[in-house]
């Protein structure tokens, strides 16, 4: 369906150990610009695990992007996020892309209530119809995470 969107992903950090595991669905509320902006609205799970433990937790991101913009398309976003055992936090997050070719590398600046903020590169690029393959690489507080991650566009 048009603007809608179902996100699966997959992220190590390497000192600490942990992985996660999201799932996300988005639907656009306005079309998708190419020179313009437009809205949506995110909801999804997550799962973290290190050193035996495990938490979940649920979230949703209200989401504006800006296309098409002399520096590339922009996008800003305002989350809440709900681990199972402990109270929820707000979120944000700014990001920076432009398309080069078949591949677009992006910047993001994010982070969460009370937590140091991450800055993360990234790449990524259709590896088959509607299926987008991304990775990044980021830093927070002197620890590396990186991760990779699988888009499914309908």
């Amino acid at each position: 369906r048009e603007g809608l969107e179902i996100s699966a992903l997959l992220s190590r950090e390497t000192p600490d150990k942990l992985t996660a595991t999201a799932l996300q669905l988005k639907v656009l509320f306005s079309p998708s610009k190419e020179d313009g902006c437009n809205f949506g609205a995110g909801v999804g799970v997550v799962r973290a695990r290190a050193a035996g433990d495990s938490e979940n937790g649920s979230f949703i991101n209200g989401i504006a992007s800006c296309n098409g913009t002399p520096l590339g398309n922009v996008h800003f976003n305002l989350g809440y996020t709900k681990p199972s055992s402990a109270k929820g936090v707000k979120s944000w997050g700014a990001a920076l892309e432009r398309e080069m070719g078949g591949v677009t590398p992006h910047i993001e600046y994010f982070g969460v209530e009370q937590s140091k903020p991450v800055v993360q590169l990234g790449l990524r690029g259709d590896i088959a119809s509607n299926v987008q393959l991304d990775g990044t690489v980021g830093r927070s507080d002197g620890v590396t995470a990186w991760s990779v991650g699988l888009k499914f566009k309908f």
